[in-house]
């Protein structure tokens, strides 16, 4: 399903959020800050929230992909210097 041109600028003004289609939202992401796929998790509503990173720079964006709506998706963070931990390194006594 292709997204209209007018679907994703009432979205942003519904949720307030720049939403659109991955694809361009991905390209433009590439295109502006050099930033790639980098991780990807489910969501309990069956959808997907990607994170985008430029590992040179340390820029990142959070998308939102929406379950039931293929291809719409939403940025909703972006930052800095994202910073992994290894849980691990401190469990104690706690099973990791």
């Amino acid at each position: 399903m292709k997204l209209s041109v007018v679907a994703p600028v009432l979205l942003v003004a519904i949720v307030g959020l720049p939403c659109g289609e991955y694809e361009d939202i991905a390209k433009r992401l590439w295109q502006k800050w050099k930033e790639v796929e980098v991780a990807v998790g489910v969501t309990s509503s069956n959808g997907l929230i990607v994170r985008l990173e430029n590992p040179e720079t340390g820029t990142w964006t959070l998308l939102r992909r929406v379950a039931g709506l293929p291809g719409l998706t939403c940025v909703i963070a972006s930052g800095q210097d994202w910073a992994e931990y290894d849980h691990r390194q401190n469990c104690g006594e706690v099973k990791c």
